[in-house]
């Protein structure tokens, strides 16, 4: 029920993005421009789609968590996927100390889970495990479909506007 929503919430997510460029190009050029906005947007939609999880984890620096670097961690989450019924996802790490977690993908066989060094070294290996289970929940009712996209058009609208200067730091 949770995955059908969340698949379902995507789908206006993305439709939406559509049809508000494809609105605005009618506004701006009529017919032609509108025509224009929906190939390039329904091109955007997609490649958020089948590659938003590359760029979240490239905008972060993460790299993947080889078995010999994070054995433990790699038995850790196959058995919770294996307990969660879901299939085993990549590893990430990201190179900072800050602490935290996030799942991306675009369901249950193509998500990964990133955790960050600072994590990985802060907390015992019991309260890893709950922070890993959370991921996974989020893997398994699909609520990466949902964020994933998100995130990426987030970040396209806060660079966006600093192109125009308005957000400038």
């Amino acid at each position: 029920m949770f995955a059908a929503r969340n698949v379902a919430k995507t789908f206006l997510l993305l439709g939406g993005f559509v049809a508000v460029f494809t609105a605005l190009g009618w506004w701006i050029g009529g017919i032609r421009l509108a025509s224009v906005f929906f190939v390039v947007c329904l091109l955007m939609a997609a490649t958020l789609h089948w590659y938003g999880p590359r760029i979240v984890l490239a905008s972060l620096g993460a790299r993947e968590l080889t078995l010999g670097e994070g054995a433990l961690l790699h038995t850790t989450v196959e058995r919770l996927a294996m307990r969660a019924g879901i299939p085993r996802p990549r590893m990430y790490l990201l190179p900072d100390g800050h602490p935290r977690a996030f799942a991306v993908g675009r369901g249950r066989g193509a998500s990964a889970l990133a955790l960050s060094q600072g994590l990985v070294s802060a907390l015992p290996p019991a309260e890893l495990e709950g922070v890993l289970a959370h991921e996974l929940a989020k893997i398994r009712h699909r609520d990466v479909v949902v964020q994933t996209p998100v995130v990426v058009l987030a970040g396209w609208i806060v660079e966006a506007s600093r192109i125009g200067g308005w957000l400038e730091r």
